[in-house]
């Protein structure tokens, strides 16, 4: 509700007093028209996405880089760009530090940032955004073994076979495709990746791009392989209180990446209760 609220008394002030951005001044809120990603680094080839700014986010703006603006949005200082921004106000008497360095992931403002307005909304969580695919069904050629993640640095989520009915939701980037994959086997389903050689008949599969932004775990859990309590569960505990790489949400359910103990990467998701 307070997101709605926010977004409201903004659209409310443009008309009055905003102005286009490119004139702006350590401490004006800038309104952003158009979701848009926030990145961890200036540098193109490099940089990651650490949060999402979403129609109608504020964002306070802290310095000029050549394609955009280093901004704080929330509890996070990134990197911006420039375009379809608009001056909705300002904040005067802040006392602004650069960070050091071009490493931004989760820098807090707390110690001398305090919005103190609806003008930032905040639900409590980490944008992540909602799985966007669709099944698509195909029949396997083979006996397959699956991975938790796109690739053999992800863990071992066992062999099925090829009489079970499949459906592909997307195939990851990369020199070998991997096809992300649903499925029931004993009475519970999976959500697992193997490679797409293994199936045919499967159309348009479309690709993904395996963006993350990063997330909190807040409590110590045993994942599943999909967002439901019908799904199986994974194979390694995932302890409370760490950062992790997250992808998707999906009812409520996080898909992320956590290293396990075997040195190894187990993708899997989980409950809303269990992160931020």
């Amino acid at each position: 509700m307070k997101r709605i609220v926010s977004l409201l008394l903004v659209l409310m002030l443009l008309p009055a007093f905003a102005s286009a951005a490119p004139s702006v001044l350590p401490g004006d809120l800038l309104c952003v028209l158009t979701a848009r990603p926030l990145y961890d680094s200036y540098d193109y080839y490099t940089r990651r996405i650490i949060a999402y700014v979403p129609d109608g986010g504020v964002v306070m703006y802290i310095a000029g880089i050549s394609w955009g603006y280093c901004v704080a949005y929330g509890n996070y200082a990134g990197y911006i760009t420039s375009d379809n921004l608009y001056k909705v106000g300002s904040y005067t008497g802040i006392n602004f530090e650069l960070p050091d360095g071009s490493d931004y992931s989760g820098y807090y403002y707390d110690d001398y940032y305090d919005p103190g307005s609806d003008y930032v909304p905040t639900d409590g969580k980490t944008y992540v955004p909602e799985f966007p695919y669709s099944q698509r069904y195909c029949k396997a050629i083979m006996d397959f073994s699956t991975r938790t993640g796109p690739g053999t640095r992800f863990t071992e989520a066992g062999g099925f076979s090829m009489n079970l009915t499949y459906r592909v939701y997307y195939q990851a980037t990369s020199s070998v495709p991997w096809g992300y994959y649903e499925f029931t086997s004993g009475g519970k389903r999976y959500r697992l990746y193997t490679g797409m050689k293994r199936i045919s008949d499967y159309g348009y599969v479309p690709y993904d791009s395996d963006t993350y932004v990063w997330a909190q775990i807040t409590s110590g859990h045993t994942p599943s392989y999909g967002p439901g309590t019908d799904y199986a569960k994974a194979k390694y505990y995932v302890p409370g209180g760490i950062t992790v790489q997250a992808y998707y949400q999906e009812n409520g359910w996080l898909m992320f990446d956590y290293e396990t103990e075997t040195g190894l990467v187990q993708r899997a998701w989980a409950p809303p209760s269990a992160w931020k």
